[in-house]
């Protein structure tokens, strides 16, 4: 009896996410190609770069090897072979979806992600990051994406990168992304994302959704330009403006605020409280809302730690190393200087008078009829206490930030908080976007072929995303996850990991029988069923 035994694992799931969003059948319908020069079709091969890229096992310049070891037909169709994932036949297909439009390709899957899954789209939350390259790329399609040295967030500034737009739900399921220039800024991006967002929701009442970024977006011309749009913006107001911290010190000294409490269940999470304001900025009325959470920012408070310290060091150096001046009022001038420049510590002092003996030119011991003559010189001397009110406000103020939104009165100022701190999801998609676990290097020669691979690589992330929003939402009681432990809202990775121990046996006689090598457990069941899926699916072609 002639049979193999495969690690099934989770990909039966991506490959049934792949199936929901008619990955393949929109590519096939969209790029340009000829079924008399392809085996199988560009559709499959971008499903089968997005199985192997979500499989968590191999680079993507593997691929061939991964799905020897892989039930081949069972995720992408009767006839496909692992020979057929070959790097001509990949590279070719990233040549194929530059030139129609790697952009667009994503923008029809994000389409049907939003109609297929009920995408609710009334926040959205965005933000860029950069992606390290291996290469000199001195030759590079002027068309394309530039890969450049630029602001690192890899902290990787010896490498050459591209960078990754990301808007995403709530939920962390991206609804728009770009591959762009490795020296964007996100000042611009964001300034081209609103000319760009209304005709990539198409359908939706963009009166009713609100954007999310963080301190990036702030400027003149971003401001201008987003108030001519339907949408609203809440984002982080920049600690570089003068307003920023008027406002915080404003709210100290009204002392009027209001207790939101914890946002989070889980233990030790930050406790808020909140004052807002309406103010004006390029002759425009915003919502500022002044926060302030009892977890202080680390660095901050570090950072004033360093500033303390070394203004008391200044001030014990002034008193151990006078200057001396030779003008009374010099000194007084001095005196009233050091006072008010002091922050941190109170300081008090006055101007003694310091006699030094005058040097003679004369050779040999003054005789004891000459009087000793003297110079006369002005010190300074202080008396230094720490200033701790001071010191206790300006750690208060380490726990403060202001939040900017163009709603004036329809939101809450918790839900501008709540939105906000929701920021996190997109910032959480960065992490797959740089696991090593999707793509470890980008090693292609070609900027074109890179930029196409960038947005495979979202369509990844999208898929991810939405494997692990179906379980959160549909889960009513905990599942059994990794280390065996209780969890309500499990991560993609759990998930995958709960799923990783499915095996399946093919019988290659007759029809091609599949069977589980050892049945899903309950848990698997229960996982399995969250995610829409039959474990029959297992057992039949895609």
């Amino acid at each position: 009896m002639n049979f193999e035994i495969y690690d099934s694992a989770h990909l039966p799931v991506i490959a049934h996410l792949c199936d929901k969003l008619k990955i393949k059948e929109i590519a096939d319908k969209s790029l340009p190609w000829d079924k008399s020069q392809w085996e199988i079709s560009p559709g499959t091969v971008i499903t089968g770069i997005l199985i192997d890229a979500l499989s968590g096992r191999s680079p993507l310049y593997r691929m061939n090897e991964f799905f020897e070891a892989t039930d081949t037909e069972q995720l992408l169709g009767k006839g496909v072979k692992a020979s057929h994932f070959n790097d001509d036949r990949l590279g070719r297909t990233l040549d194929v979806i530059y030139k129609h439009g790697a952009a667009q390709l994503f923008s029809d899957i994000v389409i049907s992600a939003i109609n297929e899954f009920h995408l609710e789209l009334t926040m959205i939350h965005a933000d860029t990051t950069s992606k390290s390259v291996y290469g000199e790329y001195k030759h590079q399609n002027p068309n394309s994406i530039n890969i450049i040295h630029g602001f690192s967030k890899d902290k990787r500034p010896d490498l050459k990168q591209f960078l990754f737009g990301v808007v995403t739900t709530q939920d962390k399921v991206p609804v728009y992304g770009n591959v762009t220039h490795g020296n964007s800024d996100d000042k611009t991006w964001n300034n081209n994302l609103f000319k760009i967002i209304q005709h990539q929701l198409v359908g939706v009442d963009l009166s009713k959704v609100t954007y999310i970024a963080d301190s990036a977006v702030v400027t003149k011309i971003n401001l201008t330009s987003i108030a001519g749009l339907p949408f609203n913006l809440i984002a982080r107001f920049p600690e570089t403006f003068s307003l920023c911290h008027d406002l915080i010190e404003r709210a100290i000294g009204d002392n009027d605020w209001k207790a939101i409490g914890k946002l989070s269940k889980r233990t030790g999470s930050a406790s808020y409280k909140i004052k807002s304001y309406i103010e004006e900025l390029y002759d425009r009325q915003y919502r500022f809302v002044v926060v302030y959470s009892d977890k202080h920012n680390e660095r901050k408070l570090k950072s004033l730690a360093k500033k303390v310290k070394k203004e008391h060091n200044k001030l014990l150096k002034l008193n151990k190393k006078p200057a001396l001046f030779h003008c009374e009022k010099d000194a007084q001038d001095a005196l009233l200087a050091t006072i008010k420049s002091a922050v941190f510590w109170d300081v008090t002092g006055q101007v003694q008078v310091v006699k030094i003996n005058k040097k003679s030119n004369k050779l040999g011991r003054r005789p004891k009829h000459i009087p000793i003559e003297y110079d006369t010189f002005y010190k300074t001397q202080y008396e230094i206490t720490k200033n701790e009110s001071k010191i206790e406000t300006e750690q208060q103020k380490a726990g403060m930030f202001v939040l900017l939104a163009t709603d004036l009165n329809e939101l809450s100022d918790k839900s501008i908080l709540v939105e906000y701190k929701g920021q996190i999801s997109v910032e959480v998609t960065f992490k797959f976007l740089k696991s090593p676990m999707i793509v470890d290097r980008v090693f292609l020669k070609s900027n074109s072929r890179i930029e196409a691979l960038g947005y495979l690589m979202l369509i990844g992330l999208m898929i991810w995303t939405l494997m692990e929003r179906e379980v959160r939402q549909n889960i009513s009681e905990p599942l059994i996850g990794p280390g065996k432990i209780k969890m309500t809202k499990p991560t993609a990775w759990a998930i995958m990991m709960m799923l990783s121990s499915l095996k399946t046996i093919v019988y290659n006689d007759n029809q091609c029988l599949r069977i589980f090598a050892n049945p899903p457990s309950e848990n698997q069941l229960k996982c399995l069923a969250l995610l829409g899926m039959s474990p029959e699916k297992y057992l039949y072609l895609f």
